[in-house]
């Protein structure tokens, strides 16, 4: 590819790495760009930020309550759910009966996909002190 401007046109490549222009005389590769410094290589004292979960718990929202409670909730609402659906009589109250596994398994699996992405927050958390 020809250099447009004051530079010599490249005829072939060195073993180096470096261009032999027209010439003859060998050129160095150019310098390859340097990062800034960083702030903590400044001297600031930089706390890392909490990291954002990605995928598809993203859009579930943030609960302030313990994920283990999170999870033993969504494993009781599945139990009552089971026993609701498997009890032979639903005659004293139908409202209950039919209720409860309506209710129930949306909110469990909510209960089930907030204790996981609470869970992974409080261990990236924990990976990140010292």
């Amino acid at each position: 590819m020809p250099f447009v401007g004051r530079r010599a046109e490249p005829l072939f490549a060195d073993g180096d790495g470096g261009e032999v222009d027209a010439g003859g005389a060998a050129s160095s590769p150019p310098p390859s760009p340097s990062s800034p410094p960083s702030l903590s290589e400044l001297g600031f004292d930089v706390e890392a930020p909490a990291p954002e979960p990605e995928g598809p718990l993203s859009s579930i929202p943030l609960l302030p309550i313990p994920s283990p409670l999170l999870l033993g909730s969504a494993v009781f609402l599945m139990i009552a759910t089971v026993g609701s659906i498997l009890t032979d009589d639903p005659s004293p109250n139908p409202l209950l009966h039919y209720g409860v596994p309506v209710a129930s398994v949306p909110t469990a699996f909510f209960f089930f996909l907030a204790a996981i992405k609470k869970g992974q927050l409080e261990t990236e958390e924990d990976d990140l002190k010292p």
